[in-house]
């Protein structure tokens, strides 16, 4: 076998074996995320005298596909990933990236959560900002 043949089918071969890797990639890397967040707030004490409820009502979530439009359309940083714009009238919007995957819309759970921190820090000052959290812990 020439050695041509020889780098041909090692090729195919690792085509092969790769199709559908990023999506177990993909939730692989989904699956540690949370575990490692997890693994954060476990260690955390508890906290058994908190018994709040916050209700949210009038919140809008828009989930834009296109990057560009996200960051043209809102003329944000980069390195955005979502946001929320709280209304005067106690109404919100949240604008998170969407991705589509076998025909379903996916949206990264860990943006839309914290632009949601971000309402209930506004609704309830006893709940910490998510932008200043760190300084809670120095």
């Amino acid at each position: 076998m020439r050695k041509k043949d020889f780098q041909l089918i090692i090729l195919v071969v690792c085509a092969v074996l790769l199709s559908g890797c990023s999506s177990r990639l993909f939730m692989y890397k989904v699956n540690n995320g949370r575990s490692n967040i997890e693994s954060a707030y476990s260690s955390l004490d508890e906290a058994s005298d908190i018994d709040t409820t916050i209700t949210l009502q009038n919140i809008k979530i828009r989930i834009i596909g296109d990057r560009d439009k996200f960051l043209s359309r809102y003329a944000l940083d980069k390195s955005v990933r979502g946001y929320v714009k709280i209304n005067n009238d106690d109404s919100a919007e949240i604008y998170v990236l969407g991705y589509r995957q076998k025909g379903k819309i996916i949206i990264n759970q860990i943006v839309l959560g914290h632009e949601i921190h971000h309402i209930l820090n506004q609704k309830n000052n006893r709940i910490a900002d998510p932008d200043t959290m760190d300084v809670l812990f120095k």
